[in-house]
């Protein structure tokens, strides 16, 4: 029952600029669409929040401006908004699923067991305070 549709695929901020025409008007123009396709739309959103949760310490400002900026033109249905948690955690796992794909390339120490250690934990931590409360 998720909305389905057009989806960027990474868009967590910085694949994105914002210009003002000249009449004064701000506008979003993306790129970088190598991971787009057709998908859900609480995944796009999910990787919007994810990129803001991941940073320590978390910055919210952002993801509310994001979410009122986007409300401002579409609704986000209630299963959507319940599946941004989830979404979350999928899009960390395919961020260590990119990571170790590209060892061959980047070198090993890109997914080092410190850093593993580390994505796990966020992962446990998000469960742990967002996930299984939603759950019970």
């Amino acid at each position: 029952g998720l909305t389905q549709g057009h989806c960027h695929g990474d868009c967590h901020g910085w694949n994105a600029r914002i210009s003002t025409s000249d009449v004064g008007i701000e506008q979003a123009a993306f790129f970088d669409f190598d991971d787009g396709g057709y998908g859900y739309l609480a995944y796009d959103l999910a990787v919007f929040l994810w990129a803001r949760v991941i940073r320590s310490p978390v910055e919210l400002t952002a993801w509310h401006a994001f979410v009122a900026g986007y409300r401002a033109s579409r609704s986000i249905a209630p299963g959507d908004e319940r599946a941004l948690p989830l979404f979350v955690a999928v899009r960390h796992l395919w961020l260590m699923g990119e990571y170790a794909d590209r060892a061959a390339e980047w070198g090993s120490e890109a997914v080092s067991a410190s850093w593993l250690d580390r994505q796990a934990e966020f992962l446990r931590r998000w469960e742990a305070e967002r996930l299984s409360p939603a759950l019970f």
